[in-house]
């Protein structure tokens, strides 16, 4: 009877084994448009994808959730940030992009002055929700200033270290040799903030 008890035991810790790893798994949510969308390339090699398969390569227990959306401005980010910033995330990587600056048949380009404020108020409720938000680029001046203010971390602009052979015909989204460079160095940044929070 012992035995067979124990045996038992041993079953459902196994079976409960992958949940107990789930919970613990740490939430990422990169929020953007068509450069976090990976526009141009398959979704497996979209830096969020790459992103997430780095980090589990070294033993981190993460998913990085990929909300970019072609096309999005700071307008639209800031709209569907609820949604797409489930509860328990840890971390979201918010990517403004230049599609502010883009004037299309259906909207007027938006003004700085509304750009930084959509960008602050995205800020400001992460901050809220005690969530660490990483700022990648910014379309402007002000990037790392606004970080500043919020207590969130400054990456810089998405398109340090890539050459112009990792760029696409359209001379503004990276092919999948370029979103690895992306990821590569936003892993460097994403392992700090991991391991700050494990403390």
């Amino acid at each position: 009877m012992k035995n067979l008890m124990r045996n038992v035991f041993l079953l459902w810790s196994l079976l409960a084994l992958p949940l107990l790893v789930t919970a613990d798994e740490i939430k990422i949510v990169a929020l953007g448009a068509s450069q976090t969308n990976g526009k141009g390339v398959s979704n497996s090699d979209a830096y969020p994808a790459q992103l997430e398969r780095i980090l589990k390569a070294e033993d981190y227990a993460v998913s990085v959730a990929n909300e970019g959306a072609d096309g999005a401005t700071t307008r639209d980010m800031l709209s569907r940030l609820s949604r797409a910033v489930p509860d328990g995330t840890k971390i979201v990587i918010l990517q403004p992009g230049t599609n502010d600056k883009v004037r299309t048949n259906k909207r007027g380009s938006l003004n700085p002055d509304e750009t930084r404020n959509n960008v602050e108020q995205m800020l400001a409720r992460l901050k809220e929700k005690n969530i660490s938000a990483i700022l990648l680029g910014y379309p402007g001046d002000g990037g790392r200033e606004v970080t500043q203010k919020y207590s969130a971390f400054w990456y810089g602009q998405p398109n340090k270290n890539i050459s112009p052979d990792m760029i696409q015909a359209d001379g503004q989204h990276f092919t999948k040799e370029g979103y690895a460079v992306l990821a590569k160095n936003m892993s460097l940044l994403i392992k700090d903030i991991v391991d700050k929070l494990g403390k």
